[in-house]
């Protein structure tokens, strides 16, 4: 009787290991392309946390709606200018980016992501400048990290932007125009400019 309650005790056992996928490899996580921005962008303040969040959570949905007035990536307003060295090495990419450029790069970069692992953005130094009429100039230093696995493109992302931000009929705001550029004396070469050009496949 012994011998039998053992043998099924060890089936159950193998069972249950090979039921969890226990030793399976995890799978990169997709993309969030859904849910909505969980404070409307009535500030500048408001709309640059939203940005933050939406690129630290991999949202392409909110990320997308920082940029454009209607949150669609059909949208043509949204420009970006890349930094100098991005724009030698990629001048045939950047000629052409558009909001759909962008939601491009970000949902490839996010899918490089598995489960609880995500690209972190630091901005430093902020300065809103809002002395220019209808437009709000928000200016900062970023330190960006994105550990995607893939061993030919950095890590490690640093640099200035310069983002002009506009209001829509709702009053809501977005960012209309994004300048990035590289930092003076900075050890760290890559800038964001460099990320969205290596992911924009």
């Amino acid at each position: 009787m012994k011998i039998y309650l053992f043998i099924i005790f060890c089936i159950i056992t193998i069972f249950s290991f090979v039921s969890c996928n226990l030793f399976s490899t995890r799978n990169p996580e997709e993309p969030n392309t859904g849910g909505t921005i969980v404070e409307p962008p009535s500030t500048p303040e408001i709309l640059i946390s939203n940005l933050i969040k939406s690129f630290q959570k991999k949202n392409a949905e909110n990320y997308i709606s920082c940029l454009s007035y209607s949150g669609r990536i059909d949208n043509s307003q949204f420009e970006f200018i890349p930094s100098a060295e991005a724009n030698s090495r990629y001048s045939s990419i950047f000629s052409l980016w558009d909001i759909s450029s962008e939601h491009r790069a970000f949902i490839s970069l996010a899918s490089c992501f598995t489960v609880g692992n995500s690209p972190q953005v630091i901005f430093s130094h902020e300065v809103y400048d809002r002395s220019i009429p209808d437009s709000i100039i928000f200016v900062a230093d970023y330190y960006l990290t994105a550990a995607h696995g893939k061993s030919n493109i950095p890590t490690i992302f640093s640099g200035r932007v310069q983002m002009t931000i506009s209001k829509n009929a709702m009053g809501l705001l977005r960012i209309k125009r994004w300048i990035d550029t590289s930092k003076e004396n900075d050890t760290i070469q890559n800038t964001w400019s460099i990320l969205k050009a290596q992911f924009n496949n």
